[in-house]
C-alpha cells in the first residue's frame, strides 16, 4: 500500500512471522490488512477455521476513502459523523 495507515506483524511460536500493511475502515472503523503494494490493492479476510480469503479493496466515491468489504453498499456514514450522531442522540435522551 502506498500510504499505510498502520503496519501489523503477527507472530505464532514457531512459525514465521506474517507482516501486513493495514488501515482503518473509514465507516466502521475496523482495522483492515491489505497486501499489493502497487498493483490491486487486497485486504485479508480472516475466517473463523483460521483460512485467510482475499478479496479487493473498494474506495467509498462520496467520501473518497478506502473501507472495509462489509461496508461495500452500504450508505456512506464516516465513523465521525456516526459518533456525532449517537453523542448527539445520547444527549437528547438525557433531557
Amino acid at each position: 500500500m502506498r500510504n499505510p495507515q498502520g503496519y501489523s506483524v503477527i507472530t505464532n511460536p514457531g512459525e514465521r512471522a506474517i507482516e501486513h500493511d493495514t488501515f482503518s475502515c473509514a465507516h466502521c472503523g475496523a482495522i483492515t490488512f491489505t497486501k499489493g503494494a502497487w498493483g490491486q490493492l487486497q485486504v485479508a479476510i480472516i475466517k473463523g477455521d483460521g483460512k485467510v480469503e482475499m478479496r479487493d479493496v473498494h474506495k467509498c466515491y462520496s467520501c473518497d476513502n478506502y473501507i472495509c468489504p462489509r461496508c461495500v453498499g452500504k450508505d456512506c456514514i464516516p465513523k465521525f459523523k456516526r459518533i456525532e450522531q449517537e453523542e448527539k442522540a445520547a444527549r437528547n435522551g438525557f433531557r
